[in-house]
Parts: C-alpha cells; structure tokens; sequence
C-alpha cells in the first residue's frame, strides 16, 4: 500500500491594506494577485492534492463601479441621464458601492438636493422592490417640486446605452432591470404634470450579479498559466450571505484538487468572480483567510 505525505498545511492570510504594506512574507505585485513566499521552500510530490478546509473571504465587491476598477465591467455601470425641464441630457453617476434597490433611491435623491431640485430630507424619488417578480419600480414625485408639478419641458431619465453626453457603455440599467436600450431604458414624467409618475422595470433587477467568488492558488495543477485561468481551488456561492459581510466556508467533505508537484518558494493567490474576471484585492474590505492542506493519497484514496 503505498502511503501519504503529508499532509502539509497552508495557512494564508491576506489583510485588507495588503496592496499597500508588503513585507518579506507577502508581496501584492499588481493589485490582484498576492505572493506569499516561503524560506525554506515547500516540497510537494507527485500525486498530490489540495484540500481546502476553512475560508473566509469579505462579502464587499461592489456592484456599481466607475470605469477601470473591474476587468469585467471595464467601462462601469454607474451612469444614469436625466434630461430636466427640455435644457438637454446631463450624466450623473453613482458612487462606487455594493448596492440594494434603497440605496438607489437615496443616490438618486442626494443627486437632486445637489442640483437645487428638492431641499434635504425631500424625497423626488421613491424606489420599490417587488419580491415576488425580483423588480424594481421608481416613482418620480413631483409634490416636493416648485409648484408641486413637473416642469413644463418635462423630466426624462434615461439608461440608454451609449450615453447621451459621452457615447460611453456605462448605464446602471441592466441592475435596476430598466436594461439599456429603448423604450424600456427610457422614463418620461409628463411636462406640468402633478400626478406621481411610476415606472415599473421591465426586467428582473440583477444587484447580485456576482454570484460567486472563485479562489486560485498556484499549488493547484495549471491555477494560471500564460496569463489565462485553469484549475481552481474552490468557488465560494455567495447566495448565503449578506453583503457586506464576511463569505466563510468550512469543508464538511473532502474536495481533491490536484497539486502542481516540485518545489514551490512562492504561493500565489488570486480570485474572479463568476464572470472570470480577476478581482482587485483592494476591493475586499477585511481580511482573507484561506486554510487548506496538501497531502499525497493512500491508494484508498483517504489521508
């Protein structure tokens, strides 16, 4: 019967300001992957696996982001446009975060305290979630307005992608479930009018469009390799957890992954979300811990 080595345990930290305090032990070269280096170097065998046994990750990736913060969104998705009382489109855009359908509403109505449309404590706009279907309904007030009507030229708020004023794809519609193109992108509150006008989404909102954060480690056979992702140590569901919360998992079975053999005096770390784009670790608001263990089979296939 041939026997194991092992098995070796990996304890890996990364802490939430590890992109800009490196020490001997860790280095975070390019902001999305961290290396963890060993002195002496870690020997693993042929045959051997990973095993992961206990992670934690912060649940803070933000779903509304400017232009250049992930791969995956590589334009943002922050932009709305309204086009008030006829004068023309203006773009606005939310502030990075991770985001639910209130949060939206209290953007959208900051917005309109700084342009001078309502006061403080004024609410133009209201932003319902209906369970059942997973929309959203925005509802445009103009009781809190001048006059307590829309201005004569109207208010129209727009998704559309490309955006009106910079041709860029960067519209927070496809989220809110308004999509990006019209008609559905388009919401129009009649010019004087005094009556509430609501606009419910024709589309399920997607606040949770990651879904799942995936963990690569270079112990793993091919984990990254010519600058393309391969065999991953584990994907974490995140539909158990709040955001804003911190992401755990602790194995209650076994989950082989086979290990690259050789020498090993580094250990790089990295995460996509489920799209596969990479995700900079300076978006994770707390610390990252990953615990797992290599270790050679027994023919039986036990420890």
């Amino acid at each position: 019967m041939k026997t194991r080595v092992g098995p070796v345990p990996i304890n890996l930290s990364i802490p939430e300001n590890a992109t800009a305090n490196s020490t001997p032990w860790l280095t975070v070269p390019d902001n999305f992957t961290a290396v963890f280096n060993f002195n002496p170097p870690i020997k693993i065998e042929p045959d051997s696996y990973n095993d992961l046994i206990l992670l934690s990750i912060p649940y803070s990736i933000p779903n509304i982001v400017g232009p250049g913060i992930l791969p995956s969104i590589s334009n943002g998705n922050n932009r709305y446009s309204i086009n008030w009382n006829g004068v023309g489109f203006v773009d606005y855009y939310l502030p990075q975060g991770l985001y639910s359908y209130f949060d939206i509403a209290y953007q959208l109505n900051a917005q309109a305290v700084i342009n001078g449309w309502i006061y403080a404590g004024q609410e133009l706009f209201t932003v319902v979630g209906v369970s059942a279907t997973q929309t959203l309904t925005i509802t445009v007030n103009p009781a809190v307005l001048p006059g307590m009507i829309f201005p004569v030229g109207s208010v129209v708020i727009s998704f559309v992608n490309p955006s009106p004023v910079t041709g860029i794809n960067d519209s927070v519609g496809n989220i809110l479930g308004y999509g990006t193109t019209s008609p559905d992108a388009v919401l129009t509150c009649p010019g004087s009018g005094n009556v509430p006008a609501s606009f419910p989404a024709p589309h399920v909102a997607d606040f949770a469009r990651v879904t799942s954060y995936l963990i690569y480690v270079s112990t793993c056979v091919d984990s990254y390799s010519n600058g393309q992702t391969g065999q991953l140590l584990f994907s974490l569901p995140l539909g158990p957890f709040e955001p804003n919360s911190d992401a755990s998992y602790q194995a209650s079975m076994r989950y082989p992954v086979p290990a690259q053999f050789g020498t090993h005096s580094q250990i790089r770390v990295y995460f996509t979300d489920n799209s596969g784009g990479k995700i900079p670790l300076n978006l994770f608001q707390g610390n990252i811990n990953i615990n797992y263990v290599i270790s050679k089979n027994k023919s039986d296939g036990s420890f």
